[in-house]
């Protein structure tokens, strides 16, 4: 099963790869593979473009039901699906690498392997990073935890438990939408207040605009590291 991060690189016929670049799974969509569409495209020089509302790539039309979006609009399409547009797509068992291939352009393919995503929250700057290999795939300000309820510091991982809505069962059954367990009582979660220094402890992410506590929610797989770091400035509010 494909999963994790995958790196894909241009290569031409007997040659290493010249460069990488990252493509996107999501936990949603388990063994299926993204990358982005105008990488794609510029990668073997076929176009994009858009006729009567509807988004052509090598000429034919792009099914919507193939693509997904980064937060900042970035269309991702699923690798599979190349296979439509004039492509083939094949797993190397060996290299452990997908190898896709323009029909028209012989000696041209995208190489496609396995690697991993993360997340980086730094309390200081209350900023939340997340990658797949050198990518990143969302950046978003958070809210943590406060005074009494420091968020700690540490090496984690995304668990199995998550959930669209969680009800905490220490704060008055508070609701924590698109909800991932860290570590304890700490999750990333969905909150209207995802500023500053106001949580019990958990990872607050904004809602509001394209909602990256649902994209996180959507995307980050389990076992997945999180990396909580830095420090609380004084005489902060």
């Amino acid at each position: 099963m494909i999963s994790a991060l995958f790196a894909i690189g241009i290569a031409t016929s007997g040659s290493q790869a010249l460069k990488t670049l990252d493509g996107i799974t999501f936990n949603d969509q388990p063994g299926v593979l993204y990358a982005r569409l105008k990488q794609v495209s510029n990668s073997f020089g076929v176009g994009v473009g858009k006729s009567k509302g509807v988004l052509h790539l090598n000429k034919k039309p792009i099914q919507m039901a193939n693509t997904r979006k980064l937060l900042d609009g970035t269309m991702l399409f699923r690798l599979g699906a190349l296979a439509h547009h004039g492509f083939t797509v094949r797993w190397d068992d060996v290299a452990n690498r997908a190898v896709v291939k323009s029909a028209a352009k012989s000696g041209s393919a995208i190489y496609v392997r396995k690697g991993l995503q993360r997340v980086v929250i730094n309390k200081k700057e209350l900023m939340l990073v997340a990658w797949q290999g050198t990518s990143v795939v969302l950046r978003s300000k958070v809210a943590i935890g406060r005074a009494a309820n420091q968020t700690p510091n540490g090496i984690f991982k995304a668990q199995a438990y998550r959930t669209k809505l969680h009800r905490s069962s220490l704060y008055g059954n508070a609701p924590m939408p698109w909800a991932v367990h860290i570590v304890g009582d700490i999750f990333i979660h969905g909150s209207d207040q995802a500023q500053g220094r106001s949580s019990h402890g958990c990872i607050r992410l904004p809602m509001k605009g394209r909602n990256p506590a649902r994209w996180l929610y959507s995307w980050i797989e389990k076992d997945s590291p999180v990396t909580i770091l830095g420090k609380w400035p004084k005489n902060a509010s």
